[in-house]
């Protein structure tokens, strides 16, 4: 047994946690003995860093950090070989996190209402079925970039689990495609844009 905010889970027998709206800082270490973990649910908290102590949750399948003050990803989430979603709606990522290119396990990726920028074209490695990207700059000066399948989000099934990536109006229906990533950003297709980016404890970043 481990002890989580005053409850104790059985290591072995724990697959989910919801740990939303808990006034989180940081994971608590307990949350990484849950071997067996396969869905975490840490949105709305103050979480600004994820501990590399999170290698060790060998089976986990959904990550969910929406509506938190994460700014990257450690590279040791490599070894999360079951990993298949990620959501990371609400949250201060200037870039994908580099770790996210190798999980090629993963099939569903929300980054909606971030502050990126640009997009490496090693997106081109994962077979993403669902890519929510709406309302970051780069969607700003990008809207040609993108890949154009837009559908209406829900909620939906996925291996008899419920992956709520659908936050924002819009998702990205990738169908194993990756967005078209390789040209520069051109400001003479942008110059109808204007908007101001507030990052909390990092500059503002300018679109013109």
């Amino acid at each position: 047994m481990v002890q989580i905010l005053g409850k104790e889970y059985d290591v072995n027998t724990t697959t989910e946690l919801n740990l939303e709206r808990m006034n989180l800082n940081e994971i608590p270490e307990g949350v990484f003995e849950l071997v067996n973990l396969k869905d975490l649910w840490l949105g709305v908290n103050d979480i600004t860093q994820i501990s590399s102590n999170i290698k060790n949750l060998l089976c986990l399948e959904v990550l969910d950090l929406h509506h938190n003050k994460i700014y990257d990803l450690p590279y040791e989430m490599i070894f999360l070989t079951e990993l298949i979603a990620i959501n990371m709606n609400y949250n201060i990522l200037r870039q994908i996190p580099e770790v996210v290119y190798e999980i090629k396990t993963l099939t569903h990726l929300a980054l909606n209402n971030n502050y990126i920028l640009e997009i490496s074209p090693d997106i081109s490695k994962l077979q993403l079925k669902k890519f929510y990207i709406e309302n970051n700059p780069y969607t700003k000066l990008n809207k040609k970039n993108i890949y154009p399948s837009i559908e209406k989000p829900r909620s939906k099934p996925y291996s008899n689990k419920v992956i709520e990536m659908c936050i924002e109006e819009y998702s990205y229906d990738m169908n194993g495609v990756a967005p078209d990533v390789g040209e520069e950003l051109n400001e003479s297709n942008t110059s109808d844009t204007s908007d101001t980016f507030t990052v909390p404890n990092a500059p503002n970043i300018k679109i013109a």
